[in-house]
């Protein structure tokens, strides 16, 4: 069953289905708030396709994190951290890197779509 997975700024990463993403693209248009229900409109869609989505994924920037990549494990005091590290990575190098934050583990595709925040 496809899923929509976003993150809003201050709270966890979350997955929800296409039923749940559509209430929360209904609420946000009902409320006014045109580019939150086109951002979720992509997102459903592109979860229908199963394309992995180009939209945002925020997360919290000042998380300690560490990257794994090859036989080699960094450790980082934050997230934002980490992803410079990870941008400068060769190429085969970011294929099999991961970016491990607050238990969730990163594989490229979502790497490359960090939207960072600090919670206070």
């Amino acid at each position: 069953m496809p899923v929509v997975n976003f993150r809003a700024p201050g709270h966890p990463l979350q997955m929800i289905d296409l039923t749940g993403a559509s209430q929360i693209k209904q609420k946000l248009a009902f409320a006014g708030d045109a580019e939150g229900a086109s951002l979720f409109d992509r997102l459903i869609k592109d979860a229908q396709r199963g394309l992995v989505t180009t939209a945002p994924l925020y997360v919290d920037a000042s998380g300690a994190a560490q990257m794994d990549h090859g036989a080699k494990t960094e450790k980082f005091y934050s997230l934002q951290e980490a992803k410079m590290a990870w941008d400068r990575l060769p190429e085969s190098r970011r294929e099999i890197a991961t970016i491990t934050s607050v238990g969730r583990v990163y594989q490229r595709q979502e790497i490359e779509r960090f939207h960072y925040h600090c919670s206070a």
